[in-house]
């Protein structure tokens, strides 16, 4: 009796209308799944579910693959056609079908339907293998949902492939952002890409004489968002921060001054280690005994140019005075001060301190200020809405 009702459904197909096939498809895979069928009474199941695998409807095929492919006794010969069919289809199977080995995974990402890549990346559970690969070959959308999906299974790697390849993707950009062990120099360099896509009129900041040129606005953004990483990280991240920098050619006079005079010592500290491959213990003594000739020769070992060397010198013998520790950087507040205390002292005559030192030190004491004034306008606003 059910071999009829099986022959008659497939004579019935071959000339029904197309979305009542697809319904009556979606039917038999489930009594497929569900029915109690004999040994012979399977087997002519699944010869007419393997002749649908040829109708030329896709929402037929479509109706096969989301009932067969969670299941895991479908026949292999049903869901490698499935996954070798049109995109629609075969974004389904590869969503949710268990039987595929990573290779069969990889493989996929070669589909010419760029949707069966974010079906991929939607499945519940990946490798670091395949992640991988859909980092380094993934379309956008695929990328953009193993950020959200998959990230305990992406590797540094894998991470930096998919930042380099969608370097100009501001949702990319979002979702790497709110990694929370994202690798400080690809958060360095995502912050520094937004910074400039959200504001390309940055303030000019021109470049220090005898250093490679770059855009002003690169590197004003540069600098400020590795000073501001620089707080927020332990000193092996803080290493990696500056051999960033130095690889990239932004770890210069430039930075340095900065962070001399706006109190971030750590960065200080590690970037002259770097660069003259004395220890970060070495390096803090020096800078916290203020001796002239030691610290002269540690900033010439650096690369320091000889007319920036005053600040310095002056920044050196500044804390020493403060009884401030090198070995912690400065809150907003000191960091205020200090910077006012050094422009106050290099615009006097008996310092030969050039104009465009001078110029420097005005802006950190504005940048410096400023982000006092909104940290402390945040301050007030979490109070009021606290008391709210």
């Amino acid at each position: 009796m059910r071999k009829m009702i099986i022959q008659n459904f497939i004579s019935w197909a071959e000339t029904a209308p197309d979305p009542l096939r697809s319904q009556a498809t979606h039917a038999l895979a489930r009594a497929w799944i569900t029915s109690e069928f004999s040994e012979t009474e399977k087997q002519n199941v699944t010869a007419a579910l393997t002749v649908l695998l040829d109708d030329p409807f896709p929402p037929v095929r479509m109706a096969l693959a989301e009932v067969l492919a969670p299941c895991p006794d479908t026949p292999r010969h049903i869901l490698y056609s499935l996954a070798e069919d049109v995109g629609e289809v075969a974004s389904i199977v590869f969503r949710h079908a268990n039987a595929f080995t990573d290779d069969e995974l990889i493989e996929a990402i070669e589909h010419p339907a760029p949707i069966v890549q974010v079906a991929l990346a939607q499945r519940r559970v990946l490798s670091a293998r395949v992640c991988s690969a859909l980092a380094k070959s993934g379309t956008r959308e695929a990328c953009l949902v193993l950020l959200h999906s998959h990230v305990k299974q992406l590797t540094e790697d894998a991470v930096e492939q998919i930042w380099s390849r969608h370097v100009e993707c501001a949702e990319i950009r979002g979702a790497l952002l709110d990694l929370p062990e994202l690798a400080i120099h690809i958060r360095h360099d995502v912050l520094l890409k937004h910074a400039l896509a959200v504001n390309s009129n940055l303030p000019a900041l021109s470049d220090m004489p005898g250093e490679t040129k770059s855009p002003s606005s690169l590197a004003e953004a540069s600098d400020k968002i590795a000073l501001r990483l620089s707080q927020e990280v332990g000193e092996s991240c803080l290493l990696k921060l500056a051999e960033h920098l130095r690889a990239t050619g932004q770890l210069n006079t430039r930075l340095l001054l900065r962070a001399a005079c706006i109190g971030r010592f750590r960065l200080l500290a590690t970037s002259l280690s770097l660069l003259t491959g004395l220890s970060c213990e070495r390096v803090y003594n020096i800078l916290a005994s203020a001796r002239a000739v030691a610290v002269r020769a540690l900033l010439k070992k650096a690369g320091i140019p000889m007319r920036a060397q005053q600040i310095f010198l002056l920044v050196a013998e500044m804390v020493r005075m403060a009884e401030i520790s090198f070995r912690k950087d400065l809150a907003l507040a000191e960091a205020r001060l200090l910077s006012e205390a050094l422009l106050d002292e290099v615009q006097d005559e008996t310092f030969a301190i050039d104009g465009d030192l001078k110029s420097f030190m005005r802006k950190f004491v504005i940048d410096t200020a400023r982000q006092e004034a909104r940290a402390q306008v945040r301050t007030m606003s979490q109070k009021v809405l606290t008391a709210a």
